[in-house]
């Protein structure tokens, strides 16, 4: 798949981009509630005591010792749960932050390299020793479109320039990754949609460039 829309390259201006709705950032509890919503037949008397370790644990360490209190915090963890998952949009992104390296500049397509992921590429968050998935990974249905980082030949040879020191050139980037959640891989994986990219210089903070499939 090529990149068919690229809004802007800018090394100093702001950017505009397509409206995305609220924007979270890539995080577990957010993962688990996208798992749950997409499991219609989810055991949540399986999983309730470890949710309420990781996500309510001053009401873990307060009542799992008592069965009569545990019972009711179990009753009013559940109904949270099926609250926090219902109210889980898809629609809204969520946002991984990361690294990418650039490669050499293409003087006849006038871009550097940039092909940071593939359909094996994952990013996760997780918690350990619960009954909860230890990690949830996310995967890209679309990992390719992300193609080089187009730059007319005069601005590539300046960008590069600032990124060289001694001879040595720096080609690590920062990147925010803008991911909508599709569907259930399996109970720890997640098939995700990457609906926009932002390229930055981590030096400055500034973007450089921002692209949509």
């Amino acid at each position: 798949m090529k990149l068919r829309q690229i809004l802007g390259l800018v090394l100093l201006l702001g950017l505009v981009g397509p409206r995305l709705g609220h924007a979270m950032e890539f995080n577990y509890k957010d993962l688990v509630l996208a798992t749950i919503k997409l499991t219609p037949d989810y055991d949540y008397d399986t999983f309730v005591d470890s949710y309420m370790q990781v996500f309510r644990p001053a009401v873990w360490e307060k009542s799992h010792n008592d069965e009569f209190e545990l019972k009711s915090k179990r009753a009013e963890t559940i109904d949270l749960m099926k609250k926090a998952a219902a109210a889980f949009n898809m629609d809204d992104p969520i946002v991984i932050h990361t690294n990418v390296d650039f490669g050499e500049y293409d003087f006849k397509e006038k871009k550097f390299a940039l092909s940071p992921f593939s359909g094996s590429t994952f990013f996760y968050d997780g918690y350990c020793c619960t009954h909860l998935p230890n990690q949830i990974k996310v995967y890209f249905t679309n990992p390719d479109f992300v193609n080089g980082i187009p730059m007319e030949t005069d601005a590539a040879k300046a960008f590069l320039q600032k990124h060289k020191t001694n001879g040595y050139v720096n080609r690590r980037l920062d990147a925010d990754i803008n991911i909508k959640v599709k569907s259930l891989r399996t109970d720890s994986e997640l098939d995700t949609e990457i609906v926009k990219v932002v390229i930055k210089d981590p030096a400055r903070g500034n973007p450089i460039v921002m692209m949509i499939p």
